[in-house]
């Protein structure tokens, strides 16, 4: 490993704290995390999905030629460096297949017009429901379009494993965040008696230096049994669900914006399930259900920029 080359205080310990702090570790970077773990935030609730296209247009995920191969690469070396004995193929990382169901034969052409799109040819495809071989568990299904390159990444179990990493290199500061405890001084900024040069704020929308650049945006997830037992692919309607191997179906999630309160709804419920047939809804049970708001942007673009010297934010 590299000399330590300087001090990176990062805040927050969910997806982006996890990242930039693994990122710092392989390249050989000093670091500490300050993460409250009364308030864990929202990356513990996600479903976990990584999709390469998405959207009623069916566009890629922008920046997809560099950001899929590199994230993949990037979860990989995580598992390897917080599991060193661990195998591969119990990695928190899946490399799964997305069907998306398709329900009129206006979807079916416009999909196989894209299919034939410069950079979507081994993107997706068209499969007709015999092709296919799935379990038919949404309403009027004409056919499938299989996504390649998704993943579904589980994100208790990476956000733990890397918890427990953290802890044991002596990274980890179970502490809240007070800005008005950080020092600037000559050489950087202090924090509890200790000088670090550069501060990451990857708190979300408990960050002290954004406003309305950040927008909260509320998900519901539900864990049901009762289905069709499947392995390996992620189907998806409006709504994903993911199979997990416990033979459980995680299904997720709702899209609501401006949200003030992490309740679960009725009509989050509904909307989960409106498009499963009605022996499917008949037959499952709710296991689980959560809700989290998570910090958005009006464009759905990460946030990242500098608010003062030595201070960044990272969303």
């Amino acid at each position: 490993m590299q000399s330590l080359k300087t001090a990176v205080l990062i805040l927050g310990q969910g997806f982006a704290g996890t990242a930039l702090a693994l990122r710092l570790e392989m390249a050989g970077i000093s670091y500490k995390i300050l993460a409250d773990s009364a308030s864990p935030g929202a990356s513990r609730k996600a479903v976990g999905l990584v999709n390469p296209v998405t959207g009623r247009r069916m566009a890629k995920t922008e920046g997809y030629e560099q950001i899929f191969p590199e994230a993949i690469s990037f979860y990989q070396k995580a598992y390897q460096l917080l599991f060193p004995k661990g195998n591969s193929t119990d990695s928190f990382l899946k490399p799964y297949p997305i069907w998306k169901a398709l329900h009129s034969i206006e979807e079916v052409n416009f999909l196989t017009a894209k299919s034939g799109s410069p950079g979507y040819g081994n993107l997706i495809s068209i499969q007709s429901c015999e092709q296919a071989g799935l379990p038919l568990i949404f309403k009027d299904i004409v056919a499938w379009c299989r996504i390649e390159n998704g993943f579904h990444l589980e994100p208790v179990e990476y956000l733990d494993a890397a918890k427990t990493y953290f802890l044991e290199k002596n990274r980890l500061l179970d502490s809240h965040f007070e800005k008005n405890f950080l020092i600037s001084v000559s050489n950087g900024w202090q924090w509890n008696g200790q000088i670090f040069t550069h501060v990451v704020s990857c708190l979300g929308l408990h960050c002290p230096w954004v406003g309305s650049e950040l927008i909260p945006l509320k998900g519901e997830v539900y864990e049901f049994s009762g289905f069709p037992i499947w392995k390996d692919h992620i189907l998806k309607t409006e709504k994903f669900m993911i199979p997990l191997a416990n033979g459980l179906i995680r299904a997720g999630s709702t899209y609501q914006f401006q949200a003030d309160n992490e309740d679960i709804t009725p009509q989050g419920f509904e909307e989960i399930i409106r498009d499963l047939k009605p022996e499917i809804q008949k037959n499952l049970k709710t296991e689980k259900a959560w809700a989290g708001i998570r910090a958005s942007t009006e464009s759905r673009r990460p946030l990242v920029k500098q608010v003062s010297p030595g201070i960044y934010i990272f969303n």
